[in-house]
């Protein structure tokens, strides 16, 4: 995430073509979202096009090379050749050896000293995670104030500066005065602020225990996870703010989609909305005038350049791991107001014995809003003889406008490798 001033310094290099590729593809990103710079890099180019024809016929020809060098004066070698060394020796002198410098006597022991001082030195300054580059999952790109990494292999606290890795199960704690930048593969971009505490689960999963951060989620087929204390909040590619006060979870998006749940309800959220929830109620849904603002808090902090520029040479380019499950299946099911007792989702049977994952349904009314959540396990998927299952809608929905019900089928992470197919969804027990 580079900043407009780190752009507009490279405007002139990338048009001269001393950009490097990877300063490149950061200007050529920053510019496709960035009105003002994308603006400002045609200003520069139409002016180096003026330039180039107004200066045209005032361009100079001739080569400087050849006028130059005829002017200089000619050198002559003062080196002395071996003949002119042998020819000075004395006659006396012919057959001794010369006398050797007292330094060189001691050479066989100043050298092994020496190998050992250089070897304590490379130990004393040798990176401790220069072997866990290949199981990193991100890089931290910006630090300010106290911010401290709790190391998920040897357990260990240490001070957090911009360029360290990040690996699966770290943690990651700043004070009140603390705020840091992090880049996780996907790529996924985090500005994590004062009295935070984040651990790293994997690169698309994330566990926040208490503080606030903004995200930039990258669009991706896997779905990116945050869990807090009152519930969890998937993404498949946004931008949003996500808080932890008071004994509650507060999401604010950006840009995108996003499907907030806890225990009791869940909501999906798109640009301008807030959900407000605890543990143990439901959700409170709010519209926000002003969401541009978390963007500017999060643009004000400045990636360093050395340690984005690592991120995207070996952890954004490195290869993806095995795909975790990806299939979201939307269901639109017209009710025409009639009483819906339930609802039968109907799938493809499959081949395999074990192995299914677990699947969320979600239920929504014709204005979106929640109305059931229930999670099919695996068994189900597993019994050959059946390739259906009986939802059952909850009482007390006569003022709802249920003629047409959404419905969102998710599959679990982690609850297996099988993915299960889904053709229909029906509504049962209509009346007239």
């Amino acid at each position: 995430m580079a900043s407009c001033n780190q752009i507009e310094d490279m405007l002139q290099a990338y048009l001269d073509g001393e950009l490097g590729r990877v300063e490149g593809l950061l200007l050529e990103e920053h510019v496709e979202v960035c009105p003002s710079c994308r603006q400002e890099l045609q200003r520069a180019r139409a002016c180096a096009a003026h330039l180039y024809e107004t200066l045209h016929r005032d361009r100079r020809t001739v080569d400087l090379v050849t006028g130059v060098m005829a002017h200089l004066p000619e050198m002559k070698s003062a080196r002395r050749t071996w003949r002119d060394t042998s020819s000075a020796r004395s006659a006396s002198n012919y057959g001794k050896q010369p006398l050797r410098n007292p330094v060189f006597r001691y050479m066989p022991v100043y050298v092994p000293a020496l190998l050992f001082i250089l070897a304590l030195l490379l130990w004393m300054q040798w990176p401790e995670r220069i072997n866990e580059q290949a199981d990193s999952v991100g890089v931290v790109t910006y630090t300010s104030g106290t911010a401290y990494l709790a190391n998920a292999v040897s357990s260990r606290s240490s001070h957090l500066k911009a360029g360290a890795l990040l690996a699966a199960g770290d943690t990651l704690d700043t004070a009140e005065n603390g705020q840091m930048l992090l880049a996780l593969k996907g790529p996924t971009h985090l500005a994590v602020y004062g009295n935070s505490s984040v651990c790293i689960t994997s690169d698309r999963q994330i566990l926040m225990d208490r503080g606030r951060m903004f995200l930039d989620v990258f669009r991706d087929s896997r779905r990116f996870t945050i869990t807090t204390p009152h519930g969890c909040i998937t993404v498949m590619g946004t931008s949003f703010q996500v808080g932890i006060e008071d004994s509650r979870t507060v999401v604010s998006v950006v840009n995108g989609d996003v499907l907030v749940e806890n225990d009791h309800s869940f909501a999906r959220l798109t640009r301008g909305k807030q959900a407000v929830f605890q543990k143990d109620s439901g959700m409170r849904i709010a519209s926000l005038a002003d969401v541009d603002r978390f963007v500017e808090e999060a643009r004000a902090l400045t990636p360093d350049i050395q340690a984005e520029r690592f991120f995207r040479a070996s952890i954004l380019s490195a290869p993806p791991e095995s795909s975790p499950l990806t299939g979201e299946q939307v269901f639109v099911v017209k009710t025409r107001s009639r009483n819906v007792k339930a609802l039968l989702l109907r799938w493809v049977p499959d081949p395999y014995l074990a192995g299914h994952a677990a699947y969320t349904v979600y239920i929504s009314d014709n204005a979106m809003r929640p109305v059931s959540k229930y999670t099919i396990i695996p068994h189900v998927f597993q019994e050959k003889h059946r390739n259906t299952f009986e939802i059952r809608m909850p009482e007390g929905l006569q003022n709802r406008d249920l003629s047409v019900l959404h419905v969102t089928v998710l599959p679990v992470q982690n609850s297996g490798h099988v993915e299960t197919s889904f053709t229909e969804v029906l509504a049962v027990g209509a009346k007239e």
